[in-house]
C-alpha cells in the first residue's frame, strides 16, 4: 500500500499498477472548468459517472448530481484524456480566439445543469 491517497472507486484499478506508474502519477482527483466569464469551479473525478462523445462536437459528462455540457471541437481527444484521469481542467476559449492552427481540443462552450433521467438518453436514445 502507498502513501498516495486514491479515491475508493478508483483505488484497486490504480493499485495494481503500483505507486510509481504512470497512471498513478498522473492522476488529478479534480478536474477544473474555467468559463469566459471568469468563474472557475471543480469536480471530483471519483463523482464522474459517464462520458459521451456525440457526433456533433460535444462532450457530455454526467456526475452524481449534475451534468457539463462542453461543445466545440477535436474533443474525442479530451474524452480519451479525461477517460485516462490525466486532465486538470477545461478551459472556455470564445470562438473568435479559435484558429485553425489549433489542432487540440478546442471547447467553446461549457453548460453546467442538474442531472435528470433524461440523461440516460445520452447512452440509450430515446425511449420508444
Amino acid at each position: 500500500m502507498s502513501d498516495v491517497s486514491i479515491p475508493s472507486i478508483l483505488g484497486p484499478l490504480l493499485e495494481q499498477r503500483g505507486p510509481s506508474s504512470s497512471a498513478t502519477s498522473d492522476y488529478q482527483p479534480f478536474l477544473t472548468f474555467q468559463l469566459r466569464s471568469g468563474t472557475e469551479f471543480s469536480n471530483r473525478y471519483e463523482h464522474l459517472l459517464w462520458v459521451v462523445l456525440k457526433m456533433e462536437g460535444e462532450l457530455v459528462l454526467r456526475y452524481s448530481s449534475h451534468t457539463v455540457r462542453l461543445k466545440g471541437r477535436n474533443l474525442g481527444v479530451l474524452q480519451e484524456e479525461i477517460k485516462s484521469l490525466k486532465t486538470r481542467s477545461v478551459l472556455e476559449l470564445d470562438e473568435r480566439y479559435d484558429v485553425e492552427e489549433n489542432d487540440g481540443p478546442v471547447v467553446t462552450s461549457i453548460w453546467v445543469g442538474k442531472a435528470t433521467e433524461e440523461d440516460i438518453e445520452e447512452l440509450t436514445g430515446p425511449r420508444s
